[in-house]
Order: structure tokens, then sequence, then C-alpha cells
């Protein structure tokens, strides 16, 4: 599948980033065997203490390279809202453990208590990575807080990074952009393209600063204008289900070995 081509804007935008974490193209070490869960010794630490401050952890933008091994996704956690809910079931991918839910801002991820547990029944995000330990964490959050300040918004998902880190400390974390929206949609006025590079910027910036992964969905699917196209969407804000399979073979395109993070 063709990569759509990116927006002049978000050329300069990405070219912002200070790390480039630069796809590897050899075999991704992957042994399929499931680790012992690793129980976080303080889950309460101060959020600072958790993330990246010595940059011990590599990360940036990711760049294109070959697809990542069959066994890739097999320990991966998927974190997200509505489209994250729409990628496990329309996407093709079902190895990793999904804990999706429609509408969620950072916060309500957070608090929620009825996702699907590894070891059966349901409760917070915090005991999913407490019962189960993977080699990666896809995060797409975003949309839902599109209007609010970035300042508060970075916060949020800074101290989701920290939780994940808290029990996870081994795990690549990959932050995924908040997608274009079409024409018609933008001139809501509400969820706007202005409004979605400034949040993709911070992400970008966050991930740069706090040693996670950057995955540039937003240029894969905008247009030459930088726009959702109206035929990929029939409320201008949510894909249409074929263009989830879209979404996996760019994340099987998008990856960093586990020795070079």
């Amino acid at each position: 599948m063709k990569r759509r081509v990116k927006t002049a804007v978000l050329c300069a935008a990405a070219a912002l980033a200070l790390v480039l974490g630069g796809c590897d193209t050899q075999e991704p070490i992957s042994t399929g065997q499931v680790k012992e869960p690793i129980q976080s010794d303080s889950p309460s630490a101060p959020v600072q203490s958790i993330l990246n401050l010595q940059g011990a952890r590599q990360g940036g933008l990711v760049e294109a390279c070959d697809y990542a091994d069959p066994r890739w996704f097999d320990d991966a956690l998927m974190i997200g809202h509505s489209m994250m809910v729409g990628f496990e079931a329309y996407g093709g991918l079902w190895t990793p453990h999904y804990c999706a839910l429609t509408g969620a801002s950072v916060d309500q991820m957070l608090s929620y208590r009825e996702f699907p547990l590894p070891l059966g029944g349901n409760g917070t995000l915090e005991e999913v990575l407490q019962q189960e330990s993977y080699g990666k964490v896809y995060v797409m959050l975003g949309v839902n807080e599109i209007t609010s300040g970035l300042e508060a918004a970075r916060e949020s998902y800074e101290e989701l990074l920290a939780l994940i880190w808290s029990a996870q400390p081994e795990a690549q974390i990959y932050v995924i952009s908040v997608l274009p929206v079409t024409r018609s949609r933008d001139s809501w006025g509400t969820i706007t393209i202005e409004r979605i590079l400034a949040y993709n910027e911070m992400l970008l910036e966050m991930c740069q600063e706090d040693g996670c992964w950057y995955l540039d969905l937003y240029s894969y699917f905008a247009d030459e204008e930088g726009f959702l196209p109206s035929a990929d969407s029939t409320d201008g804000l949510h894909p249409v289900d074929a263009l989830y399979p879209m979404m996996l073979d760019y994340l099987d395109t998008h990856w960093v070995a586990p020795e070079e993070s």
C-alpha cells in the first residue's frame, strides 16, 4: 500500500525532531515467550521521577522500514479511544491485548474500571499492566481533548506514560498521532487541522523528551492539503472500516528494534 503524501505543514513540524527513531531493518528480537508480570515497587511515585529525565531511553519520530517479524505484536498492548476500537474490529490484528474505549480522553482511560483483564474479569488499566508483561505499548489518544490546553493535555498524557513505565519499565511505548479530519469537519471550528497539528507537535516533543516513539499517522492519511479525504470518513472524523487495515500496514512498517531503544 502506498503511503499518502505528507503536507508541507507537517513536514515542517516533523523537521523539529531532535531524535529520529529510524527503523532498524534487521529482524526484531521476538521469542514469543511470555514473561512474568512486572510488579511496580512504587506505583505511586511522582510522574517526573518515572519519565525519561536522564535520557536513558531514546525516542522520537519513527521512519518507514521493512515489515516487522510476524510475531512483533504478540506481546503488544493497544490503548486508545474509538479509533482503536475500530482498529481492533477491522484492522485484522488480534494478537495484542486491547484496552479501547469509545469517546475516551486520557484522563478517562486512567479512571475506567471495566477493561478486560489478561487473567480474566474486568479492571483498571493499572491492573492490566500488572497482570501481564508487554514488550511494546501503543497509545492512540488525544482527539477527545483536542480543544483543551496543550499544557494540561501533556500533563495527563505523561501521567499515563508514568503509569505504563512504573509497571513495564522495559516496554517500548509508541504514541500514535491524532488523525486528520475532513475539510467539512474542520469547518465546524472545533476539531480543526490547526489544533490537530499543534497537538501532534506537542506529542512529538513529548516523545523526544520522555523516550517514546512517535507514529505519524496524520501524514499517512492526509491528502495534499492536510485533510482526510471526504471519501475516507462518514462523519468527517472517524476512518471508514476499510482504512483500518492500512493502519496496520503502517504500524507493521514503522517500528524500532528493542536493542535500539
